[in-house]
């Protein structure tokens, strides 16, 4: 028998947990760069159908997911884009 734990949604806290929201694309030319991170938790959101669909979920830029992966410890290589004085 295979049991689940069923989440409750992390935006309305109310429906069950439906689907997994990427906060920052899983776009090919990311997926290129980051390999596996993107799929860390860190990154996905447990979101049920309704405010998945609403577009209450939260959603990063690249400096943003860098910025989460580097402070749960991953290393991350920085765009030259990316790079400047300001960012940690």
């Amino acid at each position: 028998m295979v049991s689940f734990i069923l989440t409750p949604c992390e935006i309305c806290r109310i429906k069950i947990a439906t689907q997994s929201h990427h906060r920052f694309p899983q776009y090919k030319r990311y997926r290129k760069l980051y390999k596996n991170i993107i799929d860390e938790s860190f990154n996905i959101q447990k979101v049920c159908i309704d405010c998945h669909l609403s577009g209450k979920v939260e959603t990063w830029n690249e400096k943003e997911f860098i910025e989460h992966a580097l402070e749960e410890g991953y290393r991350v290589q920085m765009p030259k884009s990316l790079r400047c004085n300001t960012f940690k």
